[in-house]
């Protein structure tokens, strides 16, 4: 386990500057079916990489939402995926998007709510299956038992979700990763705020390691 603070951060290698490799491409409609059923539209972010994400936004927000981060992940070669519904189905539908793309290396990041979306869509998928989870105070939802699994858990100090995610940590099975940083700002909103410039570089090397 380990237990990461704003300065410890900058101290380390996370903290050196990530240079754009290449420009954005722009991002397609795509529909995901569910249960052979139900079909919603996502913003696929195409990258020439070998890696790819899927976004599940925090309540009240949108798909488009992600389109200023998804575009830094293009800028590393990483693809991206954006759901417009944040339940786990939702995810898992994404999952088999980008499987059918060809992916195998999948990190998925889910944002509060769209946090509790992840947790039920691991809980539900293959042991193995998915490299990497990021959740940005995430509410709560099923643990995170997969050793094979590396997780990120960040949240702000004062934000109203600090107990939940922290929760959400304390359940997960290692390999996992606490970070803290200072402020209040919840969720999705930590990568529009003061720290954003640090919280995109510590996100895209978890990623890419």
């Amino acid at each position: 386990m380990r237990l990461l603070g704003l300065l410890v951060v900058c101290m380390s290698v996370w903290s050196s500057a990530i240079q754009a490799q290449t420009s954005a491409k722009e991002p397609k409609t795509v529909v995901l079916t569910i249960r052979e059923v139900i079909e919603r539209n996502a913003l696929w972010f195409e990258a020439e990489g070998t890696k790819a994400v899927v976004l599940a936004h925090q309540s009240g927000a949108t798909a488009e939402s992600w389109a200023p981060f998804a575009e830094k992940l293009q800028s590393q070669n990483i693809a991206s995926i954006a759901t417009s519904g944040i339940s786990g189905e939702d995810i898992e539908a994404a999952v088999d998007f980008l499987t059918g793309e060809g992916f195998e290396d999948i990190t998925l990041i889910g944002a509060s709510l769209g946090g509790g979306g992840v947790q039920q869509a691991v809980a539900n998928l293959p042991a193995g299956r998915i490299q990497k989870i990021i959740l940005l105070a995430p509410s709560p939802g099923r643990a995170l038992d997969d050793p094979e699994t590396e997780k990120l858990f960040i949240y702000t100090r004062q934000d109203f979700y600090r107990s939940r995610a922290v929760q959400a940590f304390e359940k997960a099975a290692e390999p996992k990763t606490l970070l803290e940083l200072p402020g209040s700002l919840h969720a999705q909103d930590m990568l529009s705020g003061p720290h954003a410039k640090l919280l995109d570089q510590m996100i895209v090397r978890f990623i890419l390691d």
